[in-house]
């Protein structure tokens, strides 16, 4: 009796799916920038009438990275936003798919976003179907630890072009709201391989949020720091400058003589 009953079938434990690594993990913020971006037809030219020179550099060096972004991940971002929404459900293997539709550019597509937990950490995999052009197409797929503190996404460039050509690094600090985020080309012999944009936001004093943005083509870096809050900030940047001083602008934008640190 007692071995029978120490044999009796327990219920089945519920399954948990694995916890989704966060929207900042795949999208920068351009926010401290973007509202100002917006406001111009033409931000070069705009910007050459103002005296905003520190500040104007910063936002063009965003903007080259911001434009192109905005087109090579335009599907994929589209995709994983809308995970958020969705209700996973277990696969035979153990994995989760998260399965559904969503909608880019008026146009229909099919996401599938399964993630699987593998040595304490989750292996993720999104395969995105445009009906009539293509299907389960391998976009991008991640790693991310069991609490997704930190992770990475490596991107594929398109349908039409499979080649790997993105590496995207991520890491979060949920108790101080801090976070970073670093995009790298790492398409083989591209122009452009081994750059990157890198954001962060920090608990730094005066300047809380950072973009270092390297260019391979110029072996030349731009670090621009600012405070979220005030707008004041600076930047360091050598071949536009021909320097490496920092310059500074204030809560106006205006160019301004940089404080002692």
């Amino acid at each position: 009796m007692i071995i029978s009953g120490c044999s009796e079938d327990k219920p089945n434990e519920p399954q948990i799916p694995p916890e989704m690594p966060p929207q900042s993990s795949f999208i920068m913020d351009f926010d401290g920038f973007q509202q100002q971006i917006q406001m111009w037809d033409d931000p070069a030219a705009d910007l050459a009438s103002l005296t905003l020179e520190n500040w104007g550099w910063s936002v063009l060096s965003i903007i080259v990275w911001n434009t192109a972004l905005t087109v090579t991940l335009a599907i994929p971002s589209a995709a994983f936003l809308a995970s958020f929404s969705q209700e996973p459900t277990q696969q035979e293997d153990g994995s989760w798919d998260w399965t559904y539709s969503f909608t880019h550019n008026m146009i229909q597509h099919t996401a599938q976003l399964n993630g699987k937990i593998v040595n304490n950490n989750v292996e993720w995999k999104m395969f995105i179907t445009k009906d009539g052009d293509f299907e389960n197409f391998l976009w991008f797929t991640g790693t991310s630890d069991l609490l997704a503190l930190e992770g990475s996404w490596t991107l594929n460039y398109s349908p039409l072009d499979p080649k790997q050509f993105m590496l995207i690094e991520w890491s979060r600090n949920v108790g101080d709201e801090t976070a970073e985020l670093k995009y790298t080309i790492i398409e083989s012999g591209a122009v452009n391989e081994g750059s990157y944009i890198y954001f962060g936001s920090t608990l730094d004093i005066p300047y809380d949020h950072f973009y270092n943005i390297f260019i391979s083509a110029d072996n030349n870096m731009t670090n621009i720091q600012w405070n979220h809050t005030s707008k004041v900030g600076h930047v360091q940047d050598e071949k536009h400058f021909g320097n490496t001083d920092w310059y500074c602008w204030n809560e106006d934008l205006q160019d301004t003589d940089c404080p002692e640190l």
